[in-house]
């Protein structure tokens, strides 16, 4: 199974004089960025290669800091050189050869890498679950395993595949749409596993079957159960996709609800001594009120009692019925699910506040719904009514309209890609506001920092979207009047990331990365944004028609990402930019090189700087950006004080430079016709 020329290569490896890495195996993904591109690294990636077998995987319990020597080789049990995604086999190899591979550039790792994700992939149920070992091996191998989290990790890296973010931006369009569709059956899988017990939904086993979804058996002592550990892992799964639907929403809170009551109190585990048994020591249960809370690894289905078996398979209800071997020797009790209690679903809470625990009925043959949040509407929740409303894609579907009383609305918000042309109309809008506080530096359910995009207050994947008459605000870091309040981390007001969207007569409040413009093409007029640094920013066509911009601190307005090629990035007409007393600010920077951002016939007060422009410390957008600026006006309207590399266009460009010019796209948009 390991290529022919395996022992051929390592023995020239050791003649070389190739020495095992000083890392530990299990500290290989957990080192700092530069060491990836050492010698040492390097090192550790060559063995990999060797221990790679012919399908693309890897096997299981081998220090592969070092090149596997000739016992390895001979080895003919069935599972030792075996490829799997057992512990910690196959997904640590390719995540660690990502980051050598970004650090390095070596095409024989991207190749290896590459091997490994088509591998798992292959191996992958068409009903979205994994088994422990393939090609496949008979017997509990080929059921679908969360066991040790297998399943959950492999589903987390392809997930991160999928996000196409580094270190994994070199995976091609085809691999990660592969991988997205991989986490998409997997999470259908997960689903279709939870145990109901009584009408109500649990947790899950360790393992279950790859036909049916039942729970099964593993080993001799590892009976049918429910799972307190292994289930641990996947709510922390299911709590950590960003836009969890109703049904994901309820297999958290329904597990939640089951650690809850099955925790064990008034007990700790001790381990003394115990040389007569095959592991040197013993577990016992001790009474100890003071204790914190345990869960048992294994809780019997439908009476939800801890069970424990030794080699005979008998179920006991107590650990001191089964044998000392068996005793010391298996992690009986567990502490996995207090952390999840007490930190990561209260943080996941804190993100998904507003999402339901039920699908919405949709109200209706009409065309209109209205959310109040005092109750006089259908819905008291803005999220609520838009989940409600049809799935409609098409440019020409009817447009459903959403009309928001005056009010508060503390929820985070999601607008689904099916659900487009929608109108989503307020009274005023300083009175109907959309308003979070998540930043980038918020610990999500995993305990990471959740990184810029994950923070807006609202996020649209529709298209044809129209907001009027909303605030949209992030009010995170801004604990004090503004624009007084310490900033914590960067905090999206708006995501937009559908095609054909409008906002007109609306606010966006927030301080840094106010509004991402992510993809398509956007039109905002007569609106008004504040913000600090970059705060309009993306890759997106935007154009900024008659909106008044505020600056309430030293800062960059606009850190555009325009995609090389692209005709038009951000561009402000007829605007206007102030700015708290003493600030001075940049129009913008490039967040990529190919930045575009224009200017036309803007008020610009004196806190716009003279220069203007900044390159954001790289020479090369010089050349490569585009930005410009036509007919200011004011006090920060200095043209002969700009930078050099800015560039000039001519009275006729600027008139040309309608919004039905610069979103025209490739099907004639005009956001000023119906």
């Amino acid at each position: 199974m390991i290529r022919r020329l395996l022992l051929t290569t390592v023995l020239l490896l050791a003649g070389a004089g190739v020495m095992p890495a000083a890392v530990r195996w299990s500290e290989v993904n957990r080192q700092p960025a530069e060491w990836y591109a050492s010698a040492e690294a390097r090192a550790v990636a060559e063995s990999i290669l060797l221990y790679q077998t012919d399908s693309g995987g890897w096997p299981k319990n081998r220090d592969m800091t070092a090149p596997p020597d000739a016992a390895f080789l001979a080895e003919t049990k069935f599972d030792h050189r075996a490829p799997t995604i057992d512990n910690d086999a196959t997904f640590t190899q390719i995540r660690f050869l990502a980051r050598v591979l970004a650090s390095t550039g070596e095409a024989r790792y991207r190749a290896a890498a590459e091997r490994g994700l088509d591998y798992l992939l292959a191996a992958q149920y068409p009903n979205g679950g994994w088994p422990q070992y393939f090609p496949l091996i008979k017997g509990y191998y080929t059921h679908i395993t969360f066991n040790d989290d297998a399943m959950i990790d492999v589903m987390e890296l392809l997930r991160d595949v999928a996000s196409a973010r580094a270190p994994w931006d070199w995976v091609d369009a085809s691999r990660r749409t592969r991988a997205d569709d991989a986490v998409r059956r997997g999470l259908d899988c997960i689903l279709r596993c939870q145990i109901v017990v009584n009408g109500e939904k649990t947790v899950w086993c360790a393992q279950h079957d790859e036909v049916t979804f039942a729970p099964a058996p593993a080993r001799k002592y590892e009976m049918i159960s429910l799972s307190g550990y292994e289930s641990v892992g996947i709510v922390r799964f299911l709590m950590g996709i960003d836009h969890p639907l109703p049904e994901v929403v309820a297999a958290v809170q329904a597990a939640v609800k089951w650690f809850e009551k099955s925790k064990l109190t008034g007990i700790r585990i001790d381990q003394p001594a115990a040389p007569d048994l095959p592991h040197g020591h013993d577990r016992v249960v001790v009474a100890d009120p003071q204790a914190p809370p345990l869960w048992a690894r294994f809780y019997e289905i439908g009476r939800n009692r801890p069970i424990f078996s030794g080699r005979d398979s008998i179920i006991h209800y107590a650990l001191a019925e089964i044998e000392g071997e068996r005793r010391g020797g298996y992690r009986w009790y567990v502490t996995e699910p207090a952390k999840l209690l007490e930190q990561d679903y209260p943080r996941w809470q804190k993100m998904h506040v507003t999402v339901a625990s039920a699908k919405p009925e949709p109200i209706g043959e009409g065309k209109m719904a209205v959310v109040a949040a005092h109750g006089s509407g259908q819905y008291t929740s803005l999220q609520e009514a838009i989940s409600a409303a049809p799935m409609r894609t098409g440019k020409d579907d009817p447009r459903w309209i959403i009309s928001v009383k005056p009010g508060t609305y503390h929820e985070r918000i999601y607008v689904q890609r099916e659900r487009g042309n929608i109108s989503v109309v307020g009274e005023d809008a300083a009175t109907t506001i959309i308003a979070f506080d998540l930043h980038a530096g918020f610990p999500g359910p995993d305990g990471k920092p959740v990184g810029t995009f994950r923070t807006p207050t609202v996020q649209i994947d529709g298209d044809g979207m129209i907001w009027e008459n909303i605030t949209f605000a992030n009010t995170a870091g801004q604990p004090g009047p503004r624009p007084d309040g310490p900033a914590v981390a960067q905090a999206l007001a708006l995501r937009a990331d559908g095609d054909r969207l409008q906002f007109r007569h609306c606010r966006f409040l927030g301080w840094q990365d106010t509004i991402l413009v992510n993809r398509g093409r956007h039109y905002f007029v007569d609106c008004y944004i504040e913000g600090h640094v970059d705060f309009i920013f993306g890759a997106a066509t935007a154009f900024f028609d008659r909106c008044h911009i505020h600056c309430l601190k030293d800062g960059y307005i606009t850190a555009a990402s325009t995609p090389e090629g692209t005709a038009y990035g951000l561009v402000f007409a007829d605007c206007k930019i102030t700015g708290a007393d003493g600030v001075k600010t940049y129009l913008g920077r490039p967040w990529r090189d190919f930045a575009k951002t224009i200017f036309v016939r803007t008020e610009m007060s004196e806190v716009v700087r003279p220069e203007g422009w900044h390159n954001w410390n790289k020479p090369i957008a010089e050349q490569k950006s585009f930005y410009a600026e036509f007919g200011s006006t004011g006090r920060g309207a200095s043209s002969g004080t700009r930078v050099a590399w800015a560039k000039p266009i001519t009275a006729a460009d600027a008139a040309e430079l309608t919004p039905a010019k610069a979103l025209a796209g490739s099907d004639g948009w005009n956001p000023d016709q119906p």
